[in-house]
C-alpha cells in the first residue's frame, strides 16, 4: 500500500491507494506514565525521536506529517458527556413519545467523572451512561405518564429523573 499504492486482500481483490489519506494513531505517550486526561495542559507531547524510536526506519520514512495531541481537560470530557448523553435523545422509546430530555450540569459533571478512564480515555463514558442513565430513565418510562420534558439530575442516591410539562397553551 505504501510503496505501489496498491493493496491486495487474501482474496486477490485489489484496492488503489494512490490517491488517499492514510490516517495512523498511536498512543506513544500514554506509556509514559502520565494520565492522558484530567491534565493541567499537559505540553510533554511526544516528539519526533520518540515517534523515530518506535516505528522501523523503513516505515517513519513514509510518513509525511505527524500531529501531536494534548491530553483531554475536564470541559472537553464533559462535552463529549454531553453529546452522549444528547443521543439518548434519539432512542426510539424517547423519541416516538416526543419527550425532551434536559440533563443538568451536576449530571453531566458526575458521568464525565465517573465515565472517564485515564487509561482508555473517554471510550468508556457511553458504558457509564448505559450503566447509570439509561436504566434509570427507562424504568421512570414503563412507570409513568405522557410528559414533554424530562429533567435528568445527578442527585445523593444518584440519578434521578423529574417530569416538567409544558403549559397548554405552547401545544399546537
Amino acid at each position: 500500500m505504501l510503496d505501489e499504492g496498491l493493496l491486495t486482500d487474501w482474496l486477490g481483490r485489489t484496492a488503489d491507494f494512490r490517491n488517499t489519506i492514510i490516517i495512523m494513531t498511536a498512543n506513544l505517550g500514554v506509556s509514559s506514565g502520565t494520565p492522558i486526561g484530567f491534565a493541567d495542559n499537559r505540553t510533554d507531547q511526544v516528539s519526533i525521536g520518540d515517534i523515530k524510536a518506535f516505528f522501523r526506519p523503513e516505515l517513519f520514512n513514509r510518513i509525511d506529517r505527524v500531529v501531536t495531541f494534548n491530553s483531554l481537560d475536564r470541559q472537553t470530557i464533559e462535552q463529549i458527556a454531553e453529546r452522549e448523553l444528547a443521543l439518548l435523545q434519539q432512542r426510539p422509546g424517547i423519541a416516538q413519545r416526543g419527550i425532551a430530555l434536559r440533563f443538568s450540569p451536576g449530571l453531566v459533571e458526575e458521568v464525565a467523572k465517573i465515565g472517564f478512564s485515564p487509561k482508555y480515555g473517554p471510550r468508556p463514558l457511553h458504558r457509564a451512561i448505559e450503566r447509570l442513565v439509561v436504566p434509570v430513565l427507562t424504568e421512570w418510562l414503563l412507570e409513568s405518564e405522557q410528559v414533554d420534558v424530562l429533567l435528568v439530575d445527578w442527585g445523593d442516591g444518584g440519578v434521578e429523573v423529574r417530569a416538567r410539562s409544558m403549559p397548554r397553551s405552547l401545544h399546537r
